[in-house]
């Protein structure tokens, strides 16, 4: 073979199959993405998903990472009867919960125990990557978000599609 070529044959090799490229921008792309939603609380347009509710609620220890003191509307942990209430009541609803238990409340940032946002991660499947969710049940809380709020939540945002685009640009002209 002619001197020269088999460095352009290499070159032709790894263009052929992108995979690295392909790879790194979808990783970089997902942290941006995951951070926009899980720690700024903005959904694909830029605003914010949404406000924590105000309207009065029960809360219970069931549905709360943090054990609670159970209490009624009246403060009373016990009904005049003598039996324990159950679930603890919030005036000001969620956002009173979440202070009380000490989570921000200033905007939905879809993190209550971290769970949802431990779970949404990049899956490789053969050539081709996937960001998302493996557990069917966050998979719902974050349609019934976007539902609830009217909001797509977990589309890409029109930065985080120019960002996947430069890194995978980047990464195939390293390879150059």
């Amino acid at each position: 073979m002619p001197e020269g070529f088999d460095q352009l044959f290499n070159l032709l090799d790894q263009l052929a199959k992108p995979e690295k490229a392909l790879r790194s921008a979808v990783i970089s792309t997902h942290a941006l993405h995951s951070a926009r939603i899980f720690g700024q609380g903005k959904a694909a347009d830029g605003t914010l998903i949404g406000k924590y509710s105000k309207e009065e609620t029960y809360v219970s220890n069931k549905q709360s990472p943090v054990k609670m003191i159970p209490k009624g509307k009246t403060g009373r942990t016990k009904f005049k009867d003598g039996t324990p209430h159950k679930p603890r009541y919030f005036e000001k609803g969620y956002f009173e919960f979440r202070q009380t238990i000490g989570r921000q409340s200033g905007k939905v940032d879809l993190r209550l125990t971290g769970q949802m946002q431990n779970d949404y991660q990049v899956d490789a499947r053969g050539e081709i990557y996937v960001s998302g969710f493996s557990n069917t049940t966050n998979y719902k809380k974050a349609t019934g978000n976007e539902d609830r709020f009217g909001k797509k939540i977990f589309k890409l945002s029109a930065d985080e599609q120019d960002a996947f685009l430069n890194a995978f640009n980047t990464e195939l002209s390293r390879i150059q």
